[in-house]
């Protein structure tokens, strides 16, 4: 917002009447402006200033109504009288351009480019950095969490290929041992004891068997379909059981009885076992030829062991002569590759799953899916991964069916897993998929957790940065900006230097001097020129010129009573003292109530209200600030007697009304002053004050605006005429008193000059008779006595009722 205002010598209607004629003849308002607000050396110069303002007028004021460009900053437009001064206060919008070039004027400072640039690197170094360093950590943990599940698959598929080699190795020294130290040629009879014929046999099946941590079980079936068997569990720890045809059940049932390496005794069968059914689990395998086996085959116990969830069966024909002497099975009890999986996976979380690829039937699991259901009867029912209630198990099938070996990431369920699936498989009928299920999160998550922690440490850094940057820019920019400041507070007056301290930074310091010289003259200038003038030539930023103007102002005199004698009295130096805290006391009370000090004339004060700047109640603000001024003399004369032994008086005058304000001289000098014939009425009005024997005397003018309710007695003293003037001017006395110290004695009086004005002199006599008897030394009550005892005696009395005070 451009504002500016300039003050009119014209009176209101004269230049609303010019206004409206141009506006009716079709002027723009810019050029109404331009002739009746900008003084004529501006139009003339094509380069002035004042060119750039009348365009920008006329971009941003071409469609608006007049009345608002008008304005008074004292007092609304439509409360102007004629005759008046008054100022014209033009304000033009600022253009988006103007307003884009003063926010970046606000934002390009030395010290925000700095810690922006300094920010803008560490977020683009951030930018770069934590995105590669995320990534190459997630992919990373990607193959590390691929090798650990390779790793896992392979001691998965070497334990399964360790077992099943070991099992298949031992066929050949089991035959080879039982063929030599058995008698193998006639077929165990019914109701012979396994233990008796075969205890070689049972003693080196105990002695492979009792401590694998696999449960293996050997069984010779003759041709007769007896059989004999032994085998340990899993882990057995010595646990041994024989399997023997049970007599007299001919062919029927198998018994299973706990032994140990002694074999005695073993009579009685074991209450925890299902009865089998001999025909149907020889019937279930196909007789291989001699020395070769029909492979690997499930089957669902291992001979009716309630505890055993399921077994796979490898037959193995044996020959002696090319006659088949007996059928060898190997039965491996693969509970122990649960332990195992279970193992693997107690530190993850996830799954790992064996299966078979022809059928889906699960041979292992860590779910809490069992790969068999047994029935009551020793058979049973295999669960398989296809109609698994679980799902993650049903899913991880689904993907391992299709897609073979398989290692990447899914989603299974709205949980995302690491997953592999990898392949097993024997030349005699093993061919299985373990599947692994390994929860992303756990793995990721600690990416995920250094990526908090990265854009912690990141803020902090960044924190750091621009806290580092801000304090080492401000330690390099503080000077810079004292004087900154410093300037900004000049160019409001304010010359407050407390807080400026000498800068360390060479060229800062240059201009530190400059600026010290400069607040030294400005400083120095205010004390010989009123503030607000040096305000309004540091605001306008263009050289003054001599110029005048009319003004409605009020003027304050104050002077020194009796100071001639009085400096004739005491030694220059105590009344230089004297003086300097006089003026001191009376030039901040003026200042504090408005009023600009226009010059010291010995020991006269001069002061002006509403100039050079407005003062709402100027009157008023005179009015106070004398009394207070006289208020302020009664306190140092306290002092003033303790020290040198003397008091002060001093006379005011107060006087309002319109007067040329402005600066006069050449263009050499110029001197602001303001000149008039109300500046002499208040200066005469001072002097007035000896007359009277007064402290304070104010004009009519002055009391006419002053509030009825101003807490301090005053009184109309007379109607005279001063010297240099014809006309006659009402005076009032303002005094420090309130209506308790002397109210009844000012109303008297009063009234006796009332009756005086009125011609009713007797009247009056014995009023201010009797007013006397209460204040007997008051010089201006014995003066009305005075002129009431010369009118009563004169022949043209109405001539007294001015007091004549030019003589």
């Amino acid at each position: 917002m451009v504002t500016f205002s300039l003050y009119m010598r014209e009176g209101l209607r004269v230049l609303k009447d010019k206004i409206e004629g141009k506006l009716a003849s079709g002027a723009s308002i810019p050029s109404i402006l331009h002739q009746f607000i900008f003084p004529p050396q501006a139009q003339a110069t094509s380069s002035s200033p004042y060119e750039k303002t009348v365009r920008t007028a006329h971009l941003s004021l071409q469609t608006n109504p007049m009345r608002p460009l008008i304005r008074s900053p004292v007092m609304a437009f439509e409360q102007l009288e004629e005759g008046d001064d008054f100022v014209i206060k033009v304000e033009m919008p600022d253009t988006p351009r103007e307003k884009l070039r003063g926010w970046m004027s606000k934002v390009m400072s030395i010290r925000v480019i700095y810690v922006t640039v300094v920010l803008f690197f560490v977020l683009v170094s951030a930018a770069v950095t934590i995105p590669l360093s995320l990534t190459t950590q997630a992919k990373l943990t990607r193959e590390l969490t691929k090798d650990i599940q390779r790793e896992l698959s392979r001691q998965v598929i070497n334990a399964a290929n360790d077992t099943f080699t070991s099992v298949i190795r031992s066929v050949e020294e089991v035959t080879t041992f039982t063929n030599s130290a058995v008698n193998v040629s006639e077929p165990l009879a019914w109701g012979e004891q396994c233990t008796d014929r075969y205890r070689p046999f049972l003693q080196w099946s105990h002695a492979r068997t009792v401590n694998l941590p696999y449960g293996l079980f050997y069984v010779m079936t003759f041709p007769n379909l007896n059989l004999c068997g032994a085998g340990s569990p899993p882990q057995g720890g010595g646990t041994f059981y024989i399997y023997t045809t049970v007599y007299p059940a001919p062919g029927t049932q198998v018994a299973v009885l706990p032994s140990n390496e002694t074999f005695v005794n073993v009579t009685t069968p074991i209450a925890n076992a299902y009865p089998v059914d001999v025909n149907r689990l020889g019937l279930s395998f196909k007789i291989a030829p001699c020395g070769q086996s029909s492979g690997w085959q499930f089957g669902s116990t291992i001979i009716g062991l309630r505890s055993y969830s399921g077994i796979y069966i490898r037959p193995t024909t044996v020959c002696i002569g090319g006659d088949v002497k007996y059928i060898l099975f190997q039965a491996f009890e693969y509970s122990q590759l649960l332990l195992l999986l279970k193992q693997l996976v107690v530190n993850t979380k996830g799954y790992i799953m064996v299966v078979e690829r022809a059928t889906g039937a699960i041979v292992a699991s860590t779910g809490t899916t069992a790969p068999f259901t047994p029935n009551a009867d020793g058979s049973g029912n295999r669960n398989y991964a296809t109609n698994c209630s679980e799902t993650w198990a049903r899913e991880a099938w689904n993907i391992a069916s299709s897609d073979g070996e398989f290692l990447n990431e899914v989603n299974i369920n709205g949980i995302d897993y690491f997953m592999s699936v990898s392949r097993f498989n024997t030349s005699d009928g093993i061919d299985w998929s373990v599947i692994q299920l390994a929860e992303s999160e756990q793995f990721l998550g600690s990416i995920r957790e250094y990526a908090r922690l990265v854009t912690i440490v990141l803020s902090v850094v960044a924190a750091l940065a621009v806290s580092i940057s801000i304090i080492s820019s401000a330690l390099m920019m503080r000077s810079l900006v004292q004087v900154s400041d410093g300037l900004e507070r000049v160019s409001r007056l304010n010359l407050n230097r407390n807080d400026m301290s000498t800068p360390m930074l060479w060229e800062v310091k240059n201009l530190y001097k400059s600026f010290t010289a400069m607040h030294a003259a400005i400083s120095s200038f205010r004390k010989f020129v009123p503030s607000a003038v040096i305000y309004n030539i540091l605001q306008s930023s263009v050289e003054v010129k001599p110029n005048l103007k009319n003004a409605k102002v009020t003027v304050m005199f104050q002077d020194i009573r009796d100071f001639t004698r009085l400096s004739e009295t005491i030694d220059p130096v105590t009344l230089a003292s004297i003086m300097g805290d006089y003026m001191q006391v009376m030039t901040k009370i003026i200042a504090e109530h408005g009023g600009t000090v226009d010059k010291f004339v010995g020991d006269c004060i001069m002061s002006v209200y509403n100039a050079p700047a407005p003062v709402q109640n100027h009157e008023e603000q005179a009015c106070r600030a004398a009394i207070e001024c006289s208020r302020a003399l009664q306190f140092h004369n306290v002092q003033w007697r303790k020290t040198y032994g003397i008091t002060l008086g001093h006379r005011i005058g107060i006087h309002t009304g319109t007067v040329l304000v402005g600066n006069i001289g050449s263009d050499v000098k110029l001197n602001w002053t303001v000149l008039g014939d109300n500046v002499n009425i208040a200066s005469r009005l001072e002097g007035v004050n000896k007359y009277y024997d007064t402290e304070i005397i104010i004009s009519e003018a002055v009391r006419s605006k002053v509030p009825n309710q101003l807490p301090y007695l005053s009184r109309k003293l007379a109607t005279v005429r001063v010297s240099g003037r014809t006309q006659s001017t009402e005076i009032y006395e303002l005094t420090t008193k309130t209506a308790l110290e002397g109210g009844e004695y000012f109303e008297m009086y009063e009234r006796a000059l009332r009756l005086f004005e009125k011609l009713q002199f007797d009247d009056a006599f014995s009023l201010i008779e009797r007013a006397l008897l209460l204040e007997p030394q008051d010089v201006s009550g014995r003066k009305l006595r005075a002129r009431i005892e010369s009118a009563m005696d004169s022949n043209d009395p109405t001539s007294l009722l001015v007091e004549d005070l030019c003589k």
